[in-house]
């Protein structure tokens, strides 16, 4: 799957888009389609060094999505397959822009 992954603290500029690899759906997850996405003030934050911790690299940023569910985990029991959703990611786990 596509990604727009950050190496290193900087401009907007320094946004990548590269190939990654899927993650897998843990039991309480709904793995999102993303189709479409905003780069919020936090996640500008981030990729400029401005918040109290490092960024890992290479990180996927993207805390505000919204898309369709394509997968839901087995302990899942409020969403399916083909719900539309959005969500506001938990600052440090991101992943919204892939």
């Amino acid at each position: 799957m596509k990604a727009i992954v950050v190496k290193e603290n900087g401009n907007i500029e320094d946004f990548v888009e590269q190939e990654v690899s899927k993650p897998k759906v843990n039991a309480d997850e709904v793995f999102i389609e993303v189709r479409a996405f905003v780069i919020n003030p936090v996640d500008s934050a981030i990729r400029k060094g401005r918040m109290p911790f490092k960024l890992k690299s290479p990180m996927i940023l993207g805390t505000d999505i919204s898309g369709v569910g394509s997968e839901v985990g087995e302990n899942v029991s409020n969403f399916s397959v083909g719900d539309e959703v959005f969500t506001s990611y938990k600052v440090n786990r991101g992943g919204g822009l892939a």
